[in-house]
């Protein structure tokens, strides 16, 4: 009777914490751009990107949740200009322009608040961990006088190093169904990290569908 009681406890628990627990997958466009404090690059352009994520959401009360996921994202700059510079006066100057692109995986977790209405808005903040896992580099030319040091091509990051970051979200969504909804909105991620993209940050306006199961 004991353990009756204790499978019907667990199938409740179980039951309502489903009814609460939101899973779904969102895709779509991106357009990013990344400023970076070091003094070797110069103004960049928005760059057309992809993003596409599984995401998990518990929503503890209505209005506010907990989210987290696994996530694709590009992040890059388009006609960046990086200049190489000698070490002593009246060295010459070596520039490179090139569109460049970070392909990473990432493991966010928020926390966030939505307005439930069909035509909603909504706000995400947390902290995300990224592995870079690819970078691009395309239409790269140079100055006359530099060597050729970077060129056009895809190129495979084999470090492990996780890069932590803060992020932030603000949009707004229309819901279609109970399960489909378009949005659009606008992230900040500042890394705060000492690996390859510290000082680094990045701002995305994201136009996308999700999809909740």
């Amino acid at each position: 009777m004991k353990n009756i009681f204790t499978l019907a406890l667990l199938f409740v628990c179980i039951n309502a914490l489903a009814q609460k627990l939101s899973i779904g997958i969102k895709g779509g466009s991106t357009h990013t751009n990344i400023a970076h404090r070091n003094q070797f690059m110069g103004n960049t352009d928005v760059l057309n990107a992809f993003n596409a994520a599984l995401t998990v959401e518990y929503n503890f009360c209505p209005g506010f949740y907990l989210g987290s996921g696994a996530v694709y994202n590009q992040r890059g700059y388009k006609n960046i200009r990086y200049a190489f510079i000698g070490d002593v006066p009246d060295s010459e100057h070596y520039t490179y322009t090139g569109d460049y692109m970070l392909e990473y995986l990432s493991l966010p977790v928020y926390a966030g608040v939505k307005t439930n209405k069909r035509l909603y808005g909504y706000f995400n903040g947390g902290l995300l961990a990224s592995r870079l896992m690819f970078m691009r580099l395309e239409n790269i030319s140079k100055s006359d006088n530099a060597v050729t040091l970077l060129q056009s091509g895809k190129y495979k990051i084999t470090s492990n190093k996780i890069d932590i970051g803060l992020m932030a979200e603000a949009g707004m969504g229309y819901q279609f169904s109970d399960k489909i909804a378009a949005t659009l909105s606008t992230s900040y991620i500042r890394d705060i990290t000492n690996h390859r993209t510290s000082n680094m940050h990045s701002l995305f306006t994201q136009f996308g569908v999700r999809y909740t199961f």
